[in-house]
């Protein structure tokens, strides 16, 4: 009895601490979690940043998307995280973008990724689908297992938004891709890309870049579905319809090096498949690259790097950094300016900010 009598305390304090330091701990990481969830919807100075990172990147995106809790979804494959420009596309419609774009998306990923944007407190009220000639090929799907590992980390975002929160408390920076850094590239290359254009054009004629030799054999071996890919297209309307979301369907193009490469058969059959979304999406916009306004030099030196262009005036055989199915960010934004006029209604691109502002500048311009 004497036993039992003291080490009862002991017990107690045992659990009394335990049960302290547990609940603290969670305490803490809501509180944490909460925090760093309100930094990536905040419209603050780092919200350009959060932007600039939904491009070039499969997991960023889709693991802060909870968090986000975007109102314009963009989902899509790698020429769609390529092809848009989120910074312009909020500033045009006014709307908190989010986004979940992996490379070698298949038609079937839409489905499980549906099932992640199910778990927002609100369903986005704009869901945005990039596709392009890959998207309804039956190609080897041996990226399927990584994706759905990627939505299943998604469902469970803490680990990777608290560690945004620790990279803005410990290097007072929480997202890796710096939007002013890419704004200084761009303003320095984008010229000097566009001046360029010609040359750029002509040397890529001259000495083809050997991508373009993959993307046939990846062509040659990858042939439609069999059903177009219809039974993925009906599931898919019919979860669009239970979230109550509208959905845009878009051709987020390659280079026209590459859609040179596409059959006219293979090209009508892409402007079938893609016309089966038109039973439950707003707007289906099937062009190819320059109906868009891009070129070949919008996909040149994607990464924006300071480079000589003056070797490719005389016919020098130094390779043109060029990514035939990725636009480079001087392409990103003219495909996000004429693709929002495409989508959305001018009363939407007409209530933005960013719109307002400029129709009162033009008022005042033509008033003086």
């Amino acid at each position: 009895m004497t036993i039992s009598h003291l080490t009862k305390p002991k017990h107690a304090r045992f659990i009394w601490i335990f049960c302290t330091l547990f609940f603290g701990l969670l305490l803490l990481f809501t509180i944490g979690y909460q925090s760093a969830s309100a930094m990536i919807r905040s419209s603050n100075s780092e919200e350009i940043d959060y932007l600039e990172n939904l491009r070039e990147s499969s997991e960023f995106g889709c693991k802060t998307m909870l968090a986000r809790q975007p109102e314009l979804l963009l989902i899509g494959n790698s020429g769609s995280y390529a092809s848009w420009d989120p910074r312009l596309l909020q500033r045009l419609t006014g709307l908190r973008v989010g986004a979940c774009m992996m490379g070698n998306f298949s038609l079937e990923t839409v489905i499980p990724l549906l099932d992640l944007v199910k778990k927002l407190d609100h369903p986005p009220q704009y869901i945005v689908l990039g596709t392009n000639i890959y998207t309804f090929l039956d190609r080897e799907y041996r990226f399927r297992a990584d994706h759905q590992s990627l939505i299943g980390e998604a469902k469970r975002p803490y680990e990777f938004v608290l560690k945004l929160m620790l990279n803005k408390l410990v290097h007072h920076r929480p997202y890796p891709i710096s939007a002013h850094e890419v704004d200084m590239a761009l303003n320095t290359q984008g010229p000097k890309l566009a001046t360029n254009a010609i040359a750029i054009e002509n040397h890529l004629h001259l000495y083809p870049p050997k991508d373009l030799a993959d993307i046939t054999k990846e062509l040659q071996r990858s042939p439609p579905l069999k059903d177009s890919g219809k039974h993925s297209v009906d599931t898919i309307c019919q979860t669009i319809g239970s979230l109550g979301s509208q959905l845009f369907v878009i051709t987020t193009p390659s280079s026209p090096l590459a859609e040179n490469l596409y059959s006219s058969d293979l090209w009508t059959y892409y402007e079938g498949a893609m016309s089966q979304f038109s039973e439950c999406a707003k707007k289906v916009v099937t062009m190819k690259s320059r109906d868009f306004g891009l070129e070949n030099f919008h996909y040149a030196n994607r990464e924006m790097k300071d480079m000589d262009y003056k070797a490719w005036h005389g016919g020098d055989s130094a390779p043109v950094p060029f990514d035939p199915d990725h636009s480079n960010r001087l392409g990103a934004i003219v495909f996000t300016t004429k693709a929002s006029r495409l989508l959305f209604d001018q009363e939407l691109l007409g209530n933005s900010t960013a719109n307002k502002t400029a129709a009162k500048t033009a008022t005042a311009n033509n008033g003086s």
